[in-house]
């Protein structure tokens, strides 16, 4: 269930992207620049009432008394600080990952690979659908066979992919550049599946909400909304190529020990599992 939290934000993106992908494809690139790019914030309208019609009818879960933290950030930074420490672990690289290859792949692709605006952002809309789809069934087979496999199985994967899978990125054909991205979709998505269940399992109800806001925003927002910056300063800092694979790597290798020091968080997990 978890997963589809995951799931409805990939498909934010991908609504995004698709909608630049037509944009590009019936407007010419003066229009575009000139008035066309306006396009899309007006029809955000319709999305944000939508938002305020879904949280309008939106019921808060009753709690007992007991349940209730008086002073859950306190709380959570004092007596949970280890657990918040994890799940910002278990979000670094896969929140890097994710700006990476779905939010700064269109500027790398059309500014040092020579694609297309319109070629790009089809890429890329493509690979975000099958990223949606690879997540619930990540967070379905995470209540399966356990989160910690499947988590373990992603963070490796993203550890010792990573280069590989933008090495092809890094062609002029286009076909390889989609499978290099389609990759990604495949082991991002394997992480973005189990990650909201096995962080919210890590933390108590009581501070639950408290511990995961802080740990997990302040997470985003250094490392993940970072990201398309860090990676376009790396390239022309130091005219490496592969310079931005290797801050992922960095990140992914310390997700991975993230990874390892947490125990099974699936509830009826047998002790194989751990």
């Amino acid at each position: 269930m978890t997963s589809w939290v995951s799931a409805g934000a990939s498909l934010g993106f991908l609504l995004g992207s698709g909608v630049g992908t037509l944009l590009t494809v019936i407007f010419t690139t003066e229009q575009l620049q000139a008035w066309a790019w306006r396009l899309p914030f007006l029809s955000g309208l319709v999305i944000a009432l939508i938002g305020y019609l879904i949280r309008r009818h939106t019921e808060e879960p009753e709690r007992e008394d007991s349940e209730i933290e008086q002073s859950p950030v306190i709380t959570a930074l004092r007596d949970y600080w280890r657990p918040m420490l994890q799940v910002m672990g278990l979000a670094l690289g896969v929140s890097a990952g994710f700006y990476m290859m779905f939010v700064y792949a269109n500027s790398y692709l059309t500014e040092h690979m020579h694609f297309s605006t319109t070629s790009a952002m089809e890429i890329n809309t493509v690979n975000l659908f099958v990223l949606a789809l690879v997540i619930p069934v990540a967070g379905w087979l995470s209540d399966k066979v356990g989160r910690k496999p499947v988590l373990l199985a992603g963070g490796l994967a993203l550890l010792v992919l990573s280069w590989p899978l933008f090495w092809m990125m890094h062609h002029a054909t286009g076909t390889f550049v989609f499978l290099g991205q389609f990759g990604f979709a495949l082991v991002i998505g394997t992480l973005f599946g189990v990650n909201p269940a096995a962080q919210a399992e890590l933390l108590p109800a009581r501070v639950r909400a408290s511990a995961f806001s802080i740990a997990y925003s302040v997470c985003l927002a250094l490392f993940g909304g970072t990201t398309p910056l860090i990676a376009a300063w790396l390239l022309e800092r130091t005219a490496a190529d592969y310079s931005p694979v290797w801050y992922l790597m960095v990140l992914a290798a310390i997700s991975l020990a993230a990874i390892i020091t947490i125990k099974e968080t699936r509830p009826d997990t047998t002790s194989t599992h751990t």
